[in-house]
Formats: structure tokens, sequence, C-alpha cells
């Protein structure tokens, strides 16, 4: 098992707030609610309206009678205006959508801040854990190589008669749990280390 001792707790916290979903998500609502204050400010300003239009009248009369002969009567002609309209007495109903709006805005401001810190902090006691990890499994591995040289010198004691059999299985059984607590250190440290990956968004790039 193989652990990336390379990694930067720097590096985790830029990609962590980077890739984190619930922060995107509130970055999202912070840009709405900007916009809902413009949407609301928009009220203040007048209303340009512009219409146009186009008639056509074409007129089939057999009574008409003229020098030339012409029985139809034609005429078109194109109609435009312009309306201009201000809401200027409206009870105060913009001035408090647009308080509405600041109060949302400065929410979800507060809450983005608020997630950051709690993810920041989760990402520093996770990364803790992390280097405690590791500093443990070194000392197993440590603890490992000291019961296999202590169990080859009670062997040989035990062949010369120096030992007992209770002795030689206490050599046995120390080194058979200073192994499984290694092992057990190393599937802690690795769970701690994909933990990281996790949070930071980069669980796809981990190499088992």
């Amino acid at each position: 098992m193989t652990y990336n001792k390379m990694l930067s707790f720097n590096d985790l916290k830029n990609k962590t707030l980077e890739n984190n979903s619930l922060l995107k998500q509130n970055e999202k609502n912070i840009a709405i609610s900007e916009f809902n204050i413009k949407i609301n400010k928009a009220s203040y300003l007048p209303s340009l309206n512009f219409n146009a239009s186009y008639g056509y009248n074409r007129t089939r009369n057999e009574n008409l009678i003229n020098p030339f002969g012409a029985k139809l009567i034609t005429s078109d002609g194109l109609n435009a205006g312009v309306n201009l309209t201000w809401n200027i007495f409206d009870g105060g109903s913009t001035k408090t959508r647009i308080a509405n709006s600041k109060i949302a805005l400065e929410n979800q401001q507060i809450l983005l801040e608020q997630q950051k810190i709690t993810i920041e902090n989760n990402l520093k006691n996770t990364w803790e854990n992390y280097q405690n990890q590791l500093f443990i499994l070194k000392a197993q591995e440590t603890n490992v190589l000291t019961t296999e040289n202590n169990f080859k010198r009670t062997q040989e004691r035990y062949k010369l008669g120096q030992v007992t059999s209770i002795e030689f299985r206490q050599a046995q059984i120390n080194l058979i749990n200073s192994k499984t607590a290694l092992n057990n250190a190393k599937y802690d440290a690795k769970l701690i280390e994909l933990q990281l990956l996790q949070l930071s968004g980069d669980i796809l790039n981990v190499d088992f």
C-alpha cells in the first residue's frame, strides 16, 4: 500500500474551496441575489415602449366610374408610436423589495463565509489526523522490526533451551500483534488520505 506523501495542505485547501459543491451552490445563490437587487432597482427607472403597425386596404367597387376604368381602391400606411411610463408613486413597495433583496444577499454572503470556515476546519482536522496517522504508521513499522528481532533472538534461545515454551509463545504473539497493529495503521492512514482527497474533489485521481 502506497501513500501520497507529496500532498500539500495549501493545495488541498485551494482545491477544496474550488471544488466543493455546497460552496458553488451558495455562490450561485449570491449571484441570483445580486441580480434580484438589480431587477428591483430597475423599477425606479422609466419604462419605454415602442409599437408599430402597418395597414393595407384593397377595395373593389364595380360601380366606380373614372376616366381610366379602374375599379380598385388600395391604401396602405405605417403607424408607429413611443410610450414612456414612470411609476413614481408605488407606496414604497420598490424600496421594500430592494431592502429585502439586500438582506437576502447579506445572509447568503454570511452563510458562504460560515461554510468556508466549517469546511476549512474540517479539512484542517482531517489533515492533522492524517499526519498523526502517518507518524503512527512509521512507529508501527519500527515496532514490527523490533518485535521481529526479538522473536528471532527468542527463537534461537528457545532452540538452545534458554527460554521456556511460554516465553517463546509470547514472542510469537508479540510479533503477530505488532504486524496486526501495522496493518491497521496502514488501513487507517489510507482511509484518512482518501477522506482528504474526497474533500478536495480529487478522489478520482487516487492510485490504488
